[in-house]
């Protein structure tokens, strides 16, 4: 009954808290607290619930807990008044923290005060009666009043609602008591406290529970100002003592505040002492008391904030530096602070903030504030749902699996492991996985490691199980529950109620559930497919359907284990097997039955199974055929022996390739049902092609009568059109085919070879031409080695008289030759030109071919050149008019010169003159196509001023000497002659009007040749740039007279000459040119003197103003100039007469733009000067200086005849200058994207056009009197190109109204259409430049590179293709800094399920490339750079480059941006495995070949045939292994090949070669009559032809071994006729007789695995002492002796005939 009555007791406090329990561990310290530690999971009840129902607990026999629902609420949560009362200390509601926050009395005046001290009385009361009660009983042992801490028998027993010390949360006894009081008088259901005590006292022995039958302690959540935030973990240790520093008393903001610190708390901090916190600012610190839990759980997330940030313990200052003042004191008062006003701003306490003063220490105040401001902040700190820290993480890889093995109980589990990590593994306490729902029957959950919290784990199930998940389709989910260690800040209340009631609070770590189940969520799920095999049984010869056959399928390749078997095909050949589970990727199908009359198919078919897919199988069998094996031979090439004068081929009989044969019915055919398939002379079969080992097989015949006829001989033979009979028979009806062989020989075809030797001109023959064969190509053995290289001589041939030259090399048909002369008669030049190629081509019909080369000769020739040269200077340039040109030499015969023919005779007698040589311009002259022989050369005429030559030269132009590579002999000569010279002389006197005129020195000539100048339009000569001609004898080209006025030169070559006075003695006048004519040849004669005589002046000064740009006169008067006299040093001034007479310094210029001055200026220097600037136009600072002498150039004035010179000055008019600023977005910089940034444009173009009409500054008018217009409005003036920093400009614009338009806007960027309007205004005189600036910004596009990926074939798009995306060229930022290297990733896409990706890439212009780096699943990765240029930028240009790519498509996206999409297709892979004959590469039929994967997978299995075996689809870069299971007859199983399949589309050609099983024969040599061992014997062993293949001795041991040696002949991949071999001795041991008898020797095929078969034969001697003769008649031997050796003997042979007879039959049986 007290059970009962105090579990109804608790039953309010349970209906607050959660309807469920929680199972946690408690952690006491046994021995140090005396409590006991439950090893059972504790119920913790969190908070009381205003609107929670009632909950009915009472205990069975066995005193577990029973709840039930009393459908009541609880009195404790649901009256705030009630509430308020019963817990005093506790915090009015939340409703009420607005109105009543500031209104909380302090603790000493608090009302109901006096109730707490009566509750708590008579929870002593009552606590005193257990204590009584329990030493009574002598169960129970209260704690001594050092600890602390009360027990209650309650406690103990689970019949008492307080709460005791090992809970680590305790309710004090008058709470408890309040809360049963107010629960019993609101359900009428419930026992008085009096009530209570009497049941105690009325029953104190009879309870007696186990110590470990209740938790060691309830957790209640408070109501009223706590928030929900969820449950808080168990406390590890005992109740902790927070004690106060009484010598550290902080008041920073004038608030004092001790430093309290926390002792017993159960933590590891390193011997750190840990600070603790008041709670209310309206009580005072604790001093040394113990604490225990309170159930107000933990504190707000703010306040744990504070505490997880601010100062953890002494002497360290706050965790979080952004907190801390740089004094742990100011930390820890700082922490405090913060904690009393979050909990005054959350309604727990009255404010502190009027307690504190700012300016104490500001620093302080607002550190404190601000923990304050970023603990609400906060969202990431701690948790939302328990206000503890989340440092600890758990995750699960993977979290979704569906694939299972088989392990080898039969049981299935998933294939990877579930693997738990965690940033923190120590702090995790418990791990759970929990599932959601229940397991189905037969799956479970196996860790790896029991014991390890976080231990690998993976589900388990039956066969049967996974089978039921595989058919369902089931999903197995289960969460894994964490239990960690987390920081976070508690509620804390004295354990002694009757002290002062301070809450404290500190950072602690305890238990707690992870949150966020969904991040530990795994799944696994399973399914099984089904598939169903047909078959369709036919036929091979007519394909039609075959009943009656029986096929199994079989999960081996051994075909052992039987899956299911198919019924009997029906009359249409089929058989069908469905709903088959699919339990593995291959099944395999073999026939085991056949129809009668059909060979039973031994092939094994592996079948590729799918689910939901039915396999269709198409299988054929075959009736009893035969085959006709057909062998070419004929004289084929086999060596060759090279000689220096040709090569001597040798021929032998070989296998012949290449012959063509038509088999034809000889007689009626009949297939196995006896009906005719083939009329008699019908064509059975055509085009039977012998190959490379000279075989041809026919197709499968049916047996009988034929004959075969050649159609095309092979290769180089004569053809053989007779028939050919053959008879077809079957052997053994179990073999498949019967193979008949036939031999047919052909003759070789040879080639007669001839050139016919001429003279070209004569067409005459010509003896001793030597000419010579050779190879224009490789020519090959019948084996195809090289026997000839190209170029090498054959064979050599000599002309006769008749030009005739024959070859007598046998050269081997089938190659290209060609003919060369080697060497040319006496007098003829070798014709190197000459080749005469040919083909010595197949003619089947013809056995020798003729062919005839004919070869003209051409004779040797001979050149003459001739140089014509100066004498004087030995060079090819003529002095002063004379001419190298027109200079005739005479050739002539020195002696007779013959025709080299020897038939034609004398061409030119000796003295005759065979032709006349003329120079040209270059004093060339030649003669060509001259016979060879002696001549020589004699000038007949000079050319013009030359002195003719009378010397003869020699000339040899002789047979004998060197020839040119044309055939030419060359000679060169060099003649020089004389030019005519001679010297020219004058004398200068003066004309000073006296009649004795005095010599004139010092006057200097210069010479010109008249033929080197050229005249002006006045008719003078013109001397300007021409090179004078020299004068003087140490190269003078101007000469002066001497004091006597006299001049000489030197002899002047032929021509006439113009000679000028260029140095005119002072104030004389020069005299007019005059010429001089050379003619004649006197260099030392000079020609007759010449006298010349030459006559102060004045010059009048004419000044004209210009425009410095036009250069036109400035039509604006008013330019005014002064004339400085350098001499004199002052202006010059002269008279005026206009407008008045007067002498002026300054004189003006007219509306003309010039002015003359009034008066002559004489002889003098001068400086001219502007004073004055026209208007418009900018002073000029620069003068003109000048001088006026008699030697100078001047102009004669039209109207008064004076002299006259002119000065022009010209002004800069005042300028204009535009100045463009351009900018744009350029690439800075490339990391994950690349990034822009807006710099300067370069180069740039704007065209500046005038906005209106410019007019010319310097007032010119057109045709009608306007003024002039330099451009009219719309007109294109300049332009102007940006440098690199952006900036163009333009200098020198007229003035005026422009508009600017940009011309070459970069492809990068969109194009600007409107101009840009400057103005160009007069701004004044002394402005010289009027300058204006315009800043244009371009918008740059963006482009970017998609993927789409399709299959090759059905074009459907491909998911999960990755890609690359490179750059094809170096891309530069604007400085030319390489940001990505050519061939550098930029960015990787993966196709999504619509085969479409798109890079994420702001790609600048430039060419790029895409490669894939992992192809789909199934398919060939494609390394191939694709290229793309976006370097055009703009898209039309784009668009028209890729119009020829159809894989290229260019889109715009939403956002503006230009994709240009690549479209990819991928294929399969193809592997073809070829099975040949290692010695001829011939397609092996019948062995039996598997693949294999890397982990010994069956990939295919099949029987080799007569084509290469094709496997598509096997993954690229995956090795397989190639495998023979068993080899034909005749041959051995080759060793496996491991091959690896490349990543490409091309056929992959894997080769399995089989060697041939060979034989050797081991001879054993013995004495008949002692069987002993004998050395020395002689054998030969020869094949069937007779030809010794090798001689054998035997040795010591009387022992002779074979070579290895046939055991068959092979053609076609398949083993023929079993050789014999015959074994002879010629010579026997010393001492013994020769054995005569030949021993026939043939080596039986044995298995695939044998390499070489071993036969010995034993063979015996006879000594010859030894050797008996027959018996005579008389003889003494016994008769009986011989007839007994001869009766052994035929026994003998009859046993040997029969073993031959019996090899014979088993040959025929298994040799195909």
């Amino acid at each position: 009954m007290k059970k009962k009555t105090l579990m109804r007791g608790l039953a309010g406090m349970l209906a607050a808290g959660m309807l469920c329990l929680m199972p946690v561990t408690s952690y006491v310290n046994a021995a140090e607290q005396g409590y006991v530690q439950t090893t059972e999971r504790s119920a913790e009840f969190y908070g009381v619930n205003a609107e929670a129902q009632d909950l009915d607990i009472t205990t069975n026999e066995t005193d577990s807990l029973e709840i039930a629902d009393t459908g009541k609420h609880a009195s404790g949560g649901s009256d705030a008044d009630k509430s308020a009362e019963s817990e005093p200390d506790k915090m009015p509601q939340e409703s009420e923290r607005t109105n009543h926050a500031d209104e909380i009395p302090d603790e000493n005046v608090q009302d109901g005060h006096a109730d707490i001290n009566e509750k708590d009385a008579m929870s002593v009361d009552a606590t005193e009666k257990m204590t009584s009660e329990s030493d009574e009983t002598g169960k129970m042992e209260p704690e001594s009043d050092e600890t602390g801490k009360v027990e209650s028998e309650s406690d103990e027993t689970g019949e008492m609602a307080s709460e005791s010390d090992e809970t680590g949360k305790v309710e004090s006894e008058s709470d408890i008591a309040e809360k049963m009081t107010s629960e019993s008088d609101e359900t009428g259901k419930e026992e008085s406290e009096s009530d209570v005590s009497e049941e105690m006292e009325s029953e104190p022995d009879t309870e007696k529970e186990s110590e470990e039958t209740l938790p060691d302690f309830y957790e209640y959540w408070q109501d009223g100002p706590m928030r929900r935030l969820g449950m808080s973990g168990m406390r590890r240790a005992g109740n902790p003592t927070v004690k106060r520093d009484e010598s550290l008393i902080l008041h920073y903001l004038d608030f004092p505040c001790y430093f309290k610190y926390v002792t017993n708390h159960g933590m590891s901090t390193g011997g750190k002492t840990v600070a603790a916190y008041c709670v209310y600012n309206t009580r005072e610190a604790p001093e040394n008391e113990t604490y225990k839990p309170s159930g107000d759980g933990p504190f707000s997330k703010e306040i744990t904030y504070c505490l997880y940030n601010g100062c953890r313990y002494r002497g360290s200052t706050a965790y979080n530096s952004r907190y801390s003042a740089g004094d742990w004191k100011k930390d820890y008062y700082i922490t405090q602070i913060a904690v009393h006003i979050i909990n005054c701003q959350q309604g727990r306490e009255t404010s502190i903030e009027k307690k504190l003063k700012k300016s104490m220490d500001t620093k302080v105040y607002n550190l404190a504030y601000k923990m304050v401001e970023d603990a609400y902040a906060d969202t990431t700190q701690v948790s939302a749902d328990n206000n503890q820290t989340m440092e600890v993480t758990c995750s699960i890889s993977p979290t979704t699996q569906d694939t299972w093995v088989q392990q080898a109980d039969g049981t299935w589990r998933t294939q990877a492991e579930f693997v738990c990590t965690s940033n923190l593994p120590d702090r995790i306490i418990d791990a759970a996985l929990m599932p959601e729902g229940t397991l189905p029957d037969g799956v479970s959950v196996v860790k790896k490691e029991e014991g390890d919290l976080l231990s690998p784990f993976w589900f388990t199930a039956t066969d049967e199980a996974y089978r039921k998940l595989s058919r369902e389709r089931t999903e197995i989910k289960a969460t894994l529950e964490v239990s960690c260690e987390e920081y976070g800040g508690w509620w804390y209340v004295p354990v002694n109620s009757s002290v002062k009631r301070q809450y404290v609070t500190y950072l602690s770590m305890d238990e707690t559930t992870m949150v966020h189940p969904e991040a530990r969520m795994v799944t696994a799920s399973a399914y099984t497919p089904y598939f169903g095999v047909s078959l369709r049984k036919k036929d091979a010869m007519d394909q039609a359907g075959v009943a009656d056959a029986v096929y199994g399928l079989y999960a081996d390749e051994a075909c052992s284990m039987l899956v299911a078997q198919f019924p009997k095909t029906g009359s249409d050949g089929t058989a069908e097997l469905e709903d088959l589970e699919l339990t593995q990727d291959v099944y395999y199908v073999k026939e085991q039955s056949a129809p009668t009359g059909y060979c039973v198919d031994e092939r094994v078919y592996p079948v590729q199974a799918s689910a939901q897919a039915e396999v269709q199988l198409e299988l054929v069998d075959q009736v009893q055929m035969t085959q006709l094996q057909i062998k070419k031979e004929g004289e084929l090439l086999t060596g060759a022996d090279i000689r220096d004068d040709g090569v001597a081929f040798h021929y032998e009989v070989r296998a012949l390739s290449g012959a063509v044969f038509d088999l034809y019915a000889a007689d009626t055919i009949k297939n196995e049902r006896g009906v005719a398939v083939y009329g008699k002379d019908a064509l059975v079969e055509g085009g039977l092609t012998t190959g490379a080992d000279g075989y041809a097989i026919s197709g499968r015949l049916y047996p009988g009568s034929y004959y075969l006829i050649e159609k095309s001989a092979p290769s180089h033979m004569v053809s053989d059109g007779t028939k050919i009979p053959v008879e077809l028979k079957t052997e053994d009806q179990r073999k498949e085919v019967t193979v008949t062989p036939v031999t047919v020989r052909n003759r070789r075809q040879r080639l007669s070879l001839q050139v016919n030797k001429k003279d070209s001109e004569t067409k005459n023959g010509v003896a001793a031409a030597a000419f010579g064969v050779f190879a224009q190509e490789e020519i090959r053995d019948w084996n195809g080695d090289v026997l000839i290289q190209p170029q090498t001589l054959l064979g050599t041939a000599h002309s006769d008289e008749n030009g005739l030259a024959a070859f007598q090399a046998d050269l081997p048909c089938g190659y290209r030759y060609f003919v060369r002369e080697l060497t040319a008669p006496v007098g003829y030049q070798l014709n190197k030109a000459w080749k005469y190629e040919f083909s010595f081509e197949d003619h089947p019909e013809l056995e020798a071919q003729e062919m005839t080369a004919e070869c003209m000769e051409e004779r040797l020739r001979a050149s003459l050149r001739l140089q014509k040269v100066d004498m004087e200077t030995a060079e090819v340039l003529p002095q002063g008019d004379a001419s190298l040109e027109g200079a005739k030499y005479g050739l002539f015969a020195r002696r007779d010169i013959v025709h080299p023919d020897g038939k034609s005779g004398v061409i030119y007698r000796a003295g005759d003159q065979v032709t006349v040589l003329t120079t040209d311009g270059s004093g060339r002259a030649g003669a060509t196509d001259l016979y060879p022989g002696l001549y020589y050369v004699k000038e007949l005429e000079a050319p013009a001023g030359y002195v003719r030559d009378e010397t003869e030269y020699e000339v040899k132009l002789a047979a004998d000497q060197e020839v040119d590579t044309d055939g030419v002999i060359r000679c060169e000569l060099t003649v020089a002659d004389q030019v005519k010279k001679q010297p020219f002389q004058l004398l200068k006197v003066s004309n000073d009007g006296s009649t004795n005129p005095q010599p004139l020195p010092a006057a200097g000539f210069t010479a010109w040749l008249l033929s080197d100048l050229s005249k002006d339009a006045a008719g003078n000569y013109v001397t300007e740039g021409i090179t004078p001609v020299v004068l003087g004898s140490q190269g003078e080209t101007e000469l002066f007279t001497d004091d006597r006025g006299y001049l000489c030169t030197i002899a002047l070559p032929y021509g006439t000459y113009l000679f000028r006075e260029t140095t005119v003695p002072s104030q004389h006048r020069p005299v007019k040119d005059f010429t001089v004519v050379i003619s004649e040849h006197h260099p030392n004669e000079p020609q007759p003197w010449r006298i010349f005589m030459d006559d102060l002046f004045m010059v009048r000064l004419k000044i004209t103003k210009k425009d410095a740009r036009t250069q036109e006169p400035i039509l604006i008067p008013g330019a005014g100039f002064r004339i400085w006299d350098k001499q004199k040093e002052n202006y010059v001034e002269q008279a005026a007469s206009y407008p008045d007479s007067e002498r002026i310094s300054v004189f003006y210029t007219n509306e003309t733009g010039s002015l003359t001055m009034p008066e002559k200026l004489g002889p003098g220097k001068y400086r001219l000067e502007e004073a004055e600037a026209p208007e418009g136009y900018v002073l000029s600072e620069k003068t003109i200086e000048f001088m006026i002498s008699d030697d100078m150039a001047y102009r004669v004035d039209p109207i008064s005849g004076d002299p006259l010179i002119e000065l022009e000055m010209a002004d800069e008019p005042v300028d204009g200058s535009i100045e463009v600023l351009k900018t744009g977005e350029k690439l800075t910089g490339f990391v994950d994207n690349f990034a822009y940034t807006a710099l300067p444009l370069e180069n740039i173009t704007f065209s500046i056009v005038a906005d209106e009409d410019i007019l010319t500054p310097d007032g010119q008018k057109d045709a009608e009197g306007n003024r002039r217009v330099l451009y009219k409005k719309g007109t294109k003036v300049a332009e102007i190109t940006t440098d690199e920093a952006g900036s163009g400009s333009l200098e020198r614009l007229p003035l005026g109204l422009y508009r600017l338009f940009e011309q070459n806007t970069p492809d990068a960027y969109l194009e600007e259409s409107e101009g840009v309007q400057v103005c160009l205004a007069y701004e004044g005189a002394k402005q010289a430049v009027v300058q204006k600036r315009a800043a244009i910004e371009n918008i740059r596009r963006r482009w970017k590179i998609g993927i789409r990926k399709v299959d090759n074939e059905t074009k459907k798009p491909l998911g999960g293709g990755k890609f690359g995306l490179y750059a094809g060229e170096i891309l530069c930022d604007t400085k030319g800094n390489v940001l990505c290297g050519k061939d550098q990733q930029i960015a990787v896409a993966v196709s999504d399920a619509n085969g479409e990706a798109v890079f994420d890439a702001d790609l600048p212009l430039g060419i790029y490339y895409v490669k894939e780096l992992e192809a789909p699943a199934g398919y060939v990765k494609d390394e191939t750079p694709m290229k793309i240029d976006l370097g055009a930028g703009i898209p039309e240009k784009v668009a028209a480059q890729i119009s020829e790519r159809e894989e290229l498509e260019l889109t715009v996206d939403p956002d503006g941006s230009n994709v240009m999409y690549l479209t990819v297709s991928d294929i399969q892979t193809t592997v073809e495995i070829s099975k040949q004959d290692v010695t001829d590469c011939a397609e092996i039929p019948g062995a039996k070949l598997t693949v294999f994967d890397e982990q010994e997978h069956i990939v295919d299995t099949w029987t080799s045939g007569e084509k290469p075996h094709s496997i598509r689809g096997l993954e690229p870069g995956h090795a397989y292994i190639l495998r023979e299971e068993t080899a034909p007859f005749g041959y051995v199983v080759a060793e496996d090949v491991t091959f690896t399949v490349e990543n490409t589309g091309e056929v992959q050609p894997v080769h399995m070669f089989d060697k041939h099983a060979m034989g050797q024969l081991r001879i054993e040599k013995r004495d008949k009559k002692t069987d002993q061992l004998l050395e020395g014997a002689h054998f030969e062993l020869r094949d069937e032809d007779g030809s010794v293949l090798e001689e054998l001795v035997t040795d010591k041991n009387g022992e002779a071994v074979s070579s290895v040696l046939e055991i068959a002949t092979f053609a076609n991949g398949r083993a023929g006729k079993e050789k014999t071999y015959t074994l002879v001795e010629t010579k026997a041991p010393a001492g013994y007789q020769k054995d005569d008898q030949e021993y026939k020797v043939r080596f039986a095929y044995e298995d695939d695995h044998t390499e070489v078969v071993k036969v010995r034969q034993k063979v015996q001697n006879v000594k010859e002492s030894d050797h008996a003769t027959p018996p005579k008649t008389g003889d003494g031997t016994p008769l009986g002796e011989w007839l007994l050796v001869l009766l052994l003997s035929a026994g003998i042979f009859a046993t040997g005939v029969g073993l031959a007879l019996r090899r014979k039959s088993w040959m025929q049986k298994h040799i195909e």
